[in-house]
């Protein structure tokens, strides 16, 4: 909960980013965590002259960006050593780096990462994630470490265990009941800043009856699963030797799918399973550093939203969703080969709408606009370009903005969690100097 009143005074708020529409010399009440009026400074600080008041100096407010698929544990791998020759294939990177790394994690490590990367997504102007979380020797209440991390941090935040068989039956059994457990502790709590789902991490780490199993046990939980689908090549290529389905078709079968599930890359899926996708209500989420990074291919993120199938967008552990953005546009006019091929207005489309429909159904509150009655997930940011913001060319500057590296604040739920210098409630110095300790000694137990 936010402090009672809130007034910020003197922005720039442009309450939809996907609307050619902002209006200076603007105030924003927040009560009690939601938007409650917008209007005009002067007249706004008359009505409100009890509330708390922040003087933006004429910056940008913006509503807050949704990371849709991240993973908080990987914040402490950043230039981790990996012994011998350097992988060469994606199969290769999860078995030699992400699969001996997780098994390292201990619940001092997994809190500790959730600070490291909750502060960065903080930083870079995200206020809600969705996160997928892998520590086959430390498996139980690991969702509820994270938790803490989320919630010190101020975060919105949803989470998700991700089950497999690849350590064998006992984990797998471990990482159903964490996420069992979560999901269960979460609808109990009915916070609004905590939500689960049921994590699994692909079909190629999963047998079919192990699938089977997990759809049965989230069937009476109303709840959807967020798990890694169709990333890589040989995948798809593995699975379509035993079956006679696409992946898609099958996770329908079985139960996977449907309109609270997250499908995380799909970059290998054609256009009968995008119609799938799109006609179950399956939510895909792209990842374009990640998937460039690993080098998996394009996804057809422009062939999927021609389809009608909503595409969101992730930062898979890099924290950075502004970037996301950029390189999102830039990997579809590579893939098409057309400059005019994907525009910035349908860049932005992918994170303040697809994205925040998405959390909009999970939360259970209203998103990514600042509105009356919305959350005031807020972020105000000290832009001051080379030319003039019109509404002509407003979605250039907002991405210009978000990328400028100039936040000012940032809001959660009517609370102020960046004060322009550090995170709210966080010694983010201390922090650090234990996270460069603490990964030498997860990377030493590889």
């Amino acid at each position: 909960m936010g402090i009672k009143q809130l007034l910020i005074n003197n922005a720039v708020v442009i309450p939809d980013p996907l609307k050619n529409e902002f209006h200076p010399n603007t105030s924003v009440v927040i009560c009690d965590g939601k938007i409650d009026k917008i209007g005009r400074t002067s007249e706004l600080k008359e009505l409100y002259p009890d509330a708390v008041q922040i003087d933006a100096k004429g910056a940008i407010l913006l509503p807050g960006l949704i990371d849709a698929h991240t993973h908080l544990y990987a914040a402490l791998t950043g230039g981790m050593p990996v012994e011998g020759d350097s992988p060469q294939n994606f199969p290769e990177v999860l078995a030699r780096v992400w699969w001996r790394f997780d098994k390292a994690l201990g619940m001092d490590d997994i809190y500790l990462s959730g600070l490291v990367g909750g502060m960065a997504s903080i930083r870079s102007g995200i206020t809600t994630i969705f996160d997928h979380h892998a520590s086959p020797n430390s498996i139980q209440d690991s969702l509820s470490c994270v938790a803490s991390a989320t919630q010190k941090c101020g975060l919105r935040a949803c989470l998700a265990y991700e089950v497999t068989d690849r350590d064998g039956a006992e984990r797998f059994n471990q990482g159903v009941e964490e996420n069992i457990r979560f999901i269960k502790q979460t609808q109990s709590e009915n916070s609004g800043l905590t939500k689960a789902l049921f994590g699994l991490h692909a079909v190629f780490s999963l047998s079919d009856e192990s699938l089977r199993y997990c759809a049965g046990e989230a069937a009476d939980l109303d709840t959807g699963f967020h798990l890694h689908m169709a990333e890589h090549q040989t995948e798809v290529q593995q699975f379509l030797k035993d079956h006679t389905q696409s992946i898609p078709e099958f996770l329908k079968e079985v139960g996977i799918l449907g309109p609270k599930t997250i499908t995380a890359h799909t970059v290998h899926i054609d256009e009968s399973d995008i119609a799938l996708l799109r006609d179950v209500g399956t939510f895909n989420v792209h990842n374009p550093q990640s998937n460039m990074s690993n080098g998996v291919g394009i996804a057809p993120v422009a062939r999927m939203i021609e389809l009608k199938q909503p595409v969101g967008l992730g930062s898979d552990g890099f924290y950075d969703l502004p970037n996301q953005i950029v390189l999102a546009k830039l990997l579809q006019i590579m893939k098409s080969g057309n400059p005019s091929g994907f525009s910035e207005k349908l860049a932005l489309k992918m994170v303040y709408d697809h994205n925040v429909k998405f959390a909009e159904k999970i939360f259970g509150c209203k998103l990514g606009k600042i509105a009356p009655s919305y959350q005031a997930d807020l972020i105000l940011l000290s832009y001051n370009p080379a030319t003039p913001i019109q509404e002509s060319n407003l979605t250039t500057h907002i991405i210009g903005a978000l990328t400028s590296g100039c936040l000012k604040k940032v809001f959660i739920d009517g609370k102020e969690v960046f004060d322009g210098k550090h995170v709210v409630g966080l010694d983010e110095e201390e922090i650090l100097m234990k996270s460069k300790v603490t990964a030498k000694e997860v990377w030493s137990r590889l």
